[in-house]
Order: structure tokens, then sequence, then C-alpha cells
């Protein structure tokens, strides 16, 4: 969470190299820039120019890592993600998808975690709260949003 509270390029640079391993070991980790990107847009407030100063090594790889990924067309079961082809079927699976994730999570810290995060990114405490809140708010997303893209494509 360094490099959104505190951002260097030694803190940045740590980030994408542990978020790098885990997404060689699985792909679906690679929501993990997404989410990191977001919670630095949120935590600068939308200022773009903040944004890219501060931010330029967690903005800057993961967007030439996606470009040079996805134009080589080498995604293999995630090829659906880079085609857009947007399923109607990924919304109906999209609730479930939450629901089977407040069941593994556990149904009693589910609630309290989506209130902590829902306070921290309305009236935030300082920077790392509201980057943790910030993250977790678009890594969760991601995932449900694979998780019922993914349940739609196999109808389960």
């Amino acid at each position: 969470m360094r490099a959104i509270a505190r951002p260097s390029l030694a803190h940045q640079a740590a980030f994408v190299a542990t978020a790098g391993l885990a997404t060689f070991a699985r792909a679906q980790y690679a929501a993990l820039y997404l989410a990191a990107i977001l919670a630095a847009v949120v935590v600068e407030r939308g200022r773009m120019q903040a944004l890219v100063s501060r931010y330029s090594l967690l903005v800057g790889v993961p967007i030439l890592a996606a470009v040079a990924i996805v134009s080589t067309g080498r995604l293999g079961r995630y090829g659906s993600v880079a085609s857009f082809d947007f399923a109607s079927g990924a919304i109906e699976w999209l609730p479930r998808s939450a629901f089977a994730l407040a069941l593994a999570v556990g149904a009693v810290m589910v609630p309290g975690a989506v209130a902590w995060t829902l306070h921290e990114l309305a009236t935030p405490r300082n920077r790392t709260a509201h980057g943790i809140a910030a993250l977790i708010t678009g890594r969760m997303g991601a995932q449900l949003a694979a998780s019922a893209l993914h349940s739609s494509e196999t109808a389960s």
C-alpha cells in the first residue's frame, strides 16, 4: 500500500514486481494493476496531472504490458476479455458471484468490510486508509466482473 499512500519509484517498483509475480502464477491477479490504478485515481481525486507525475511507474508499466499482451493475441482462456464482446449473461451472474464471494469470505466479515470501505471512500481519515479502500473496491469489482464473465461463458 506504500505505492499508493507514499508514492516513490522504489515503492511503485516493488508493487509492480510483486503483482507481476502474482500475475505469472495466476492470470486473474492482473486485476491488481487495475485496482491499484483505480486506487491512485481515487487518492488523487481524479487529478490526472498529479496521477501521471506521482504514479508514473504504477500507471505506465501495466498499461504498456497490457497493450503488448493484447496486441499479440496470446491470452489463452482469457481471450474473450480482449474481444470486448460483453455477454448480457454476465450481468445475470454478477449478483450470484457476489453472493458466492460473500459465502467464501464469511457472511459475518463482508458487511463490516463493506461498511468500512464505504466509510473510508466517503470520509477518508488519511491517504493510506483511503488508498486501501479504493484498492479493495477496485480489486473486488474486477474479481466480480471476471467471475460473472467466466460464469456466463461456461454457464456454471
